[in-house]
């Protein structure tokens, strides 16, 4: 649905090994060790814009890092919104 609503190629890392966790310094309990995670560019749109839309369609695990200039996603049961810049957690946009 992200692709479709931006029309544009996402950049991904999905699915990570133990080993290809520990080596991009992924956290200990990742979710993207059980494949419920996806970190994500869309080259020209903003990444607030993509996370807007990503909470709009239900996603509640979001986390931007603007430092590095990705957006993770996942499919955690409780809203968890992290803005790096911020250094701090939101439970919505809203």
């Amino acid at each position: 649905m992200i692709r479709d609503k931006f029309g544009k190629t996402l950049i991904t890392s999905g699915f990570r090994t133990d080993e290809h966790n520990k080596k991009v310094g992924g956290a200990k309990n990742s979710r993207h060790l059980i494949s419920d995670a996806v970190d994500f560019s869309i080259p020209g749109v903003p990444l607030l814009d993509i996370a807007r839309y990503a909470e709009s369609i239900g996603i509640k695990g979001i986390i931007i890092y603007n430092r590095q200039g990705f957006i993770h996603i996942d499919n955690r049961p409780t809203k968890y919104f992290f803005y790096e810049n911020e250094k701090k957690q939101v439970q919505t946009f809203i």
